[in-house]
């Protein structure tokens, strides 16, 4: 995130982006943990979904191994770290317009890549 605030995107890398997403995954999963943990206390069971969720996580890693580095970046921004369109146009010094074009553009190749890993 500092390359990103200093304007030096030249130093985000791939590697960077797989670690903040599976961080972010990690997070998530530990957060669902614990519910699921609170869950059967009180007698339900919630196994099954968290394992449906780690599978659909790991399908939508693998489909976004397969987008531009761009369209990894501001999907990664915007919908993982929950930065703002707005935030992200200023990070990357660009219109706020281009952004969301991007990250349409991006959405649009991420359901391909998935629809074409379900056949």
């Amino acid at each position: 995130m500092t390359a990103l605030r200093n304007h030096d995107v030249n130093e985000i890398s791939i590697g960077w982006l797989k670690r903040s997403a599976r961080n972010r995954l990690v997070d998530v999963l530990r957060r669902q943990s614990k519910y699921a943990k609170k869950l059967r206390l009180v007698g339900h069971r919630n196994e099954d979904v968290v394992e449906t969720h780690v599978a659909e996580r790991l399908r939508v890693e693998g489909a976004l191994d397969q987008l531009s580095i761009e369209h990894r970046l501001v999907l990664t921004l915007h919908y993982i770290d929950g930065s703002t369109v707005a935030a992200i146009a200023s990070d990357l010094d660009r219109s706020l317009k281009s952004i969301e074009g991007l990250i349409t553009r991006a959405r649009r190749q991420l359901r391909s890549q998935l629809e074409e890993s379900d056949v």
